[in-house]
């Protein structure tokens, strides 16, 4: 079982373990909570998600499902978390023809893969999406964009219209130490190929104090959307809360999001959004 445990060798052939028998979530949201705000603005999108994450992120707010474990269908729980080894989970089955029908009876026109790691979740993506476009349902996803050029090149080709992709930051040990990951690089060259290839990106930053909140760090990463994926790229701040494994790290302040606001203007972005924060401005 590879890091993400959706996928498992059997006698030498690879299986995912997710394909639409483990649906955790859905629910009808505004299409801005992904967030997408200048993709189809006031749109209802069906939103959907499975379990396990390619990432290991300790301050993730989704951890019930992204680090649950669809090993032996969780004949044995759902979590190799302490404390948490025998936790059940109530999942739902359903074929891509069933999804369909369900999200036109929601009136939606917009699905969003989203709530854990959805590049997972790569099969039945492309078997949903092809079904959904024949009924003109727009598909997104909401994702931390740590992909192979194969599959992004299958996600293009079968006709994803928007992302949300999360640049968590633009150090490579910020992924190593947070996410469990090895590089940052994947993920800007995902962003990179979806925006080149007509996909609607927008960008979210998670602002976590004293780790990826400098000025530097904000400078890095708005001047490189500005170069990579243009002046127009919506990008979002949005503030941290203490959750999983940082239970004890501190809220991201207002001021720390609006200067990130007046940096990522300054650099040249002409779409920029703070949220995850209540405020009077």
């Amino acid at each position: 079982v590879g890091i993400c445990r959706t996928r498992k060798n059997f006698d030498g052939i690879l299986y995912t373990l997710i394909y639409g028998s483990m649906i955790s979530s859905g629910s009808l949201d505004p299409i801005e909570k992904k967030p997408l705000y200048n993709f189809w603005p006031g749109a209802t999108a069906y939103s959907i998600a499975s379990i396990g994450c390619s990432f290991r992120c300790q301050n993730c707010q989704n951890w019930n499902i992204s680090q649950a474990n669809p090993t032996d269908n969780g004949k044995n729980g759902f979590y190799s978390l302490e404390g948490l080894e025998n936790r059940k989970m109530s999942l739902v089955e359903m074929t891509p023809e069933q999804l369909v029908e369900n999200v036109k009876k929601s009136g939606a026109t917009t699905l969003a893969y989203t709530y854990n790691e959805p590049l997972i979740w790569h099969e039945w993506i492309l078997d949903t999406t092809v079904l959904l476009k024949q009924e003109n349902i727009k598909t997104i996803l909401v994702t931390n964009g740590y992909s192979t050029i194969e599959a992004t090149k299958e996600l293009i080709e079968v006709g994803i219209d928007a992302a949300n992709i999360d640049i968590k930051s633009m150090s490579d040990e910020f992924y190593k130490k947070i996410c469990g990951a090895n590089s940052v690089q994947p993920v800007l060259d995902t962003a990179k190929r979806f925006k080149s290839n007509g996909i609607h990106v927008e960008i979210t930053n998670l602002i976590i104090p004293d780790l990826n909140d400098s000025d530097v760090e904000i400078e890095k990463l708005s001047n490189w959307i500005v170069e990579n994926l243009g002046d127009d790229t919506p990008t979002h701040f949005s503030a941290y809360h203490p959750d999983f494994k940082q239970l004890s790290m501190k809220r991201t302040p207002f001021e720390t999001l609006d200067n990130a606001y007046n940096i990522a203007k300054k650099a040249g972005l002409n779409y920029v959004y703070v949220g995850n924060i209540s405020h009077e401005k």
